[in-house]
């Protein structure tokens, strides 16, 4: 691990999830009460907040390099890492794991259905909530609409990935994850390579992606 190797590891538990969850289906009932009261973005933007203060914590250590402060994870953990380096320029090195991909492209393409299963019953409430006999795109749309606004907009891949240039920026994917498809990312890596060479520094980024059975990790 990192720790191993003489790093300072933080590793924190999501919000909703770990210790910071009081039981089984807080994270799914915090879904649901931010679709139902909009008080809240449990869907990653509140634990970016947290790692906010994570950098805050940091830069305050004094064996801390704060130049050298970098971030990863996983599924979930990866989307944090994102969003929390487009959020912080102090995290210098970004390292997103399956979690990178484009909202609004897979509502508008068809393939908002794996992650949407995801965390289903917050669009199964939305479902019924809109009437619907069965969740849809646009069921799909409102929900991220609701519980994380702008990111299926705004906020969406191809106008955040390029903002963290000139930072080194490693986006691990799978070859055939539908949660994250491949196809989301040909405008986002493209606007991100023109924004690293903008920046004289195309060799810090990049886009991987490997056969299912590279990747040995647990779904968030």
């Amino acid at each position: 691990g990192y720790a191993s190797r003489g790093y300072i590891v933080v590793a924190n538990d999501s919000r909703y999830h770990g210790e910071r969850a009081t039981n089984m289906t807080t994270y799914r009932d915090a879904l649901v009460s931010s679709w139902k009261n909009g008080d809240s973005m449990p869907f990653i933007f509140d634990t970016v907040w947290d790692l906010i203060k994570v950098a805050d914590y940091l830069t305050e250590r004094e064996n801390v390099d704060p130049s050298k402060i970098g971030i990863t994870g996983e599924s979930l953990g990866g989307m944090h890492a994102w969003f929390a380096a487009f959020m912080d320029t102090r995290y210098s090195v970004v390292v997103p794991i399956i979690g990178v991909q484009g909202f609004g492209w897979a509502v508008e393409h068809d393939k908002w259905q794996a992650r949407v299963n995801s965390i289903k019953a917050v669009f199964e409430e939305a479902r019924a909530d809109l009437d619907k006999s069965s969740i849809d795109k646009e069921v799909a749309q409102k929900v991220w609409d609701r519980i994380a606004p702008g990111l299926a907009s705004q906020f969406d891949v191809p106008y955040t990935v390029p903002t963290i240039a000139p930072r080194p920026l490693l986006i691990l994917n799978g070859e055939d994850d539908p949660r994250c498809p491949l196809g989301d990312l040909e405008i986002p890596a493209s606007r991100a390579c023109n924004a690293y060479e903008e920046a004289n520094c195309p060799q810090n980024f990049k886009v991987q992606s490997s056969p299912p059975a590279c990747f040995s990790v647990k779904r968030n």
